[in-house]
This record gives C-alpha cells, structure tokens and sequence, in this order.
C-alpha cells in the first residue's frame, strides 16, 4: 500500500475504459441545491454512517500502515488506498489531509459519495472505480479543481448537477445504471466523456452546448435511439462511440466533424448512410457492422484516410465500383 501511495501518476486511469496509451495531453459554492435535480436530500442521507461505517472508519484509523501513508501524504498530497474493503470515504475528520490533490479508492465497498467530499478543495483527480457507489453529494461541485473523475463500474443511476466542475477534462462514467445523459454543458475544458454500458435512452441538443474540447466521446452499449443534431457541432471530436444502440439514422450534421479518425456505430438499426458521409476526410476507422444496411453510397470512396471498414452482417448485395480507390484501407 505504501508503494502504491509513492509512485507518480501517469494521467490515466487503471482500468480498461478504451482510453488511449499514447494519447497527448488532453488540449462558487451555492447553498441552494434546488438545480440539483434529484439531489435536495442527499446531502443529509450520505451523513448518516451505519455501525458498520463506524466500524469500517475506527479500522482505517488504527491501521498503522494506513498511518504511515496518511503521513506520507502530508508532504506529497497523494494516496491511493486501494482494495481495502472501506465502506465509506474517509474525510478530514478522520485526519485526511485537506490538502490532498490526489486520491485513489478504488476497488473498495464504497455506497456513498458524501458532501464531506467539498472539504478536500484542492483534488485534481478522485478515482472510485468498482466501488458499489449509488449517491454522489451535489457537494462535489465545489471540487473545483478536479480534472478526472472516475466513477466506472458503480451502481449510479443518476448523478448531480456537474456543470460547475469548470476544471473538469475526462469523466469516466462506464458500466453504470445511469438512464440520463449528466449535466456537463458548458464544461469548456472536458475532453473525455466515457458513458458506455449505461441505460441512457435520450440525448437532447443542450446536453452538448459549449462542450468545445470533446476528443472522445463513448455512448456505446446503452439504449439511443436518435442522434441529436448538436452533436455536429463537437468541432473537436477525435473519437465518437455510438455501437450497440438502437440508431436507425445517422444525421447529416455528423458529416461536419471532419477531425474525426474513429467512428464506431456497429450493432445498431441503421439502413443506408448519408450522402455526405465523404465528407470524413479524416475518418481512419468506420465501424458499420451488424446493421441493416442495404447499400452504400458512391462518396463513401472519399475517405481517402480510412484504413479499417466494417461492414459484415449487413444486407449489402454490392459495393461501390470506386471501393479500390481506397489505397489505405488494410481491413
């Protein structure tokens, strides 16, 4: 455990969320919580600790290796207590350094994101994966320092207003129950949007106002049925995941997203593509496989950068003659 305390952060995250290995560097407090949503009684419920809490919280704190990297963290503001079955997140009463930047408590037992969380200002990245977290305070809006957040592999279902974490880059929401998109328009800073393996159904055009340093967005393995118009307008996008939904269209607005290299929308209802496709120039990888598509439209052969194209289990009885004009295609 102390090694792990030590060691130095890399920028990513230690799960398998699709990120990049060689990825480049990703280019107010308000007592009213009526903007919260669902979050107007939260706050006092994640206050209420069980005997087992307790419990959890009198072990941590006589734990002399724990003592020794809580120490170690008052000079280096970093510490991991990973797989040590907590139950609760420790706060600053339980001598956690407020001064912490970084924090790491994952693959631990986790129900609760508390609004004790606001008392640690400086965090720049919380990580909390494969917990079993089902509330996050609307607190954590003061938490505006925070880079990454990472709450994959948890039991959320819906989330608080996030709109004001105005340092926020990458927010890591995968293999969740969420069955909303969350409030992050707004965001300018926010390059990394992971949603896969949720129970989303709608997306709405305001979800992705001013959303302009978006490289990476996954909303696969969730239940969309319809691509929102706005989505053209994400000038930075890189990456978009939208595979096994229940698209049966993809709007002509996506033709405007020429920096994008990877599109995967395999595994939904598609049944022709549009005209303007062509437009990708940049597009390296199309993941059209499982779909329903009949035919593919001649400008498809514009895509002079496309190395990968899938398209097997569709109902296409022929190709476009231009197909060979394709010189990097390799798959």
């Amino acid at each position: 455990l102390k090694d792990r305390t030590t060691q130095e952060y890399d920028g990513s995250t230690p799960h398998a969320d699709g990120d990049f290995e060689n990825e480049q560097d990703d280019t107010v407090d308000d007592d009213d919580d009526d903007d919260d949503g669902e979050d107007n009684n939260d706050d006092d419920e994640g206050q209420k600790l069980s005997e087992e809490d307790f419990a959890n919280i009198a072990r941590f704190l006589s734990n002399e290796m724990i003592s020794d990297d809580l120490a170690h963290a008052r000079v280096t503001n970093f510490l991991s207590l990973v797989n040590l079955d907590l139950t609760v997140i420790p706060s600053p009463f339980t001598e956690l350094p407020s001064t912490l930047t970084y924090l790491d408590l994952s693959h631990n037992e986790i129900k609760h994101v508390q609004a004790s969380i606001q008392e640690l200002p400086n965090l720049d990245r919380l990580i909390l994966f494969n917990n079993v977290i089902e509330k996050v305070s609307s607190k954590i809006r003061c938490l505006t320092n925070l880079s990454v957040l990472d709450l994959c592999h948890n039991n959320l279902a819906n989330l608080p207003n996030l709109a004001e974490l105005s340092s926020l880059r990458r927010l890591h929401l995968t293999n969740n129950k969420l069955v909303s998109f969350p409030v992050v328009a707004g965001l300018t800073r926010l390059a990394r949007l992971h949603l896969q393996g949720n129970m989303i159904t709608n997306l709405s055009d305001e979800m992705f106002d001013k959303l302009e340093s978006l490289t990476d967005l996954d909303l696969s393995e969730n239940r969309i049925k319809h691509i929102p118009t706005s989505l053209g307008g994400l000038s930075s996008i890189l990456i978009l995941k939208l595979n096994n939904n229940k698209i049966g269209h993809i709007p002509s607005d996506l033709c405007s997203l020429t920096r994008l290299t990877v599109l995967h929308m395999e595994h939904n209802h598609l049944s022709s593509l549009p005209t303007c496709i062509g437009n990708l120039t940049s597009l390296g990888e199309l993941h059209l496989a499982s779909n329903q598509i009949a035919r593919l439209p001649d400008s498809l052969c514009d895509l002079q950068s496309l190395k990968m194209l899938l398209l097997s289990n569709n109902r296409l009885r022929r190709i476009p003659a231009r197909i060979g004009e394709l010189s990097m295609l390799t798959f």
